[in-house]
């Protein structure tokens, strides 16, 4: 248990450091960044399909069930968007 503590401190340390001068990078992995890049595409309003594909999910189900809480945060704001736009109107 010691050698994997040793080699997990070594390896966050050579991630943090440049030749000995602290970089203060935040710890990220893949799968944060691929988290990232869904939600950027859902926010820009990217069709499921497109987003799905992309992502390499054998279907749409996938990507919205793994993403469903960043949908409903993309409709919250849409029907705001509607909702401010025909208080105008009406």
């Amino acid at each position: 248990m010691q050698n994997v503590d040793r080699a997990r401190m070594a390896r966050e340390k050579s991630h943090n450091s440049l030749g000995g001068i602290p970089l203060n990078l935040p710890d990220l992995h893949v799968h944060d960044l691929r988290y990232a890049n869904a939600s950027l595409l859902i926010n820009a309003g990217v069709p499921v399909k497109f987003i799905s594909e992309h992502l390499g999910h054998s279907n749409t189900k996938t990507t919205e069930d793994i993403y469903a809480h960043v949908y409903n945060a993309t409709a919250e704001k849409v029907a705001s968007a509607i909702s401010q736009a025909l208080d105008g109107v009406m």
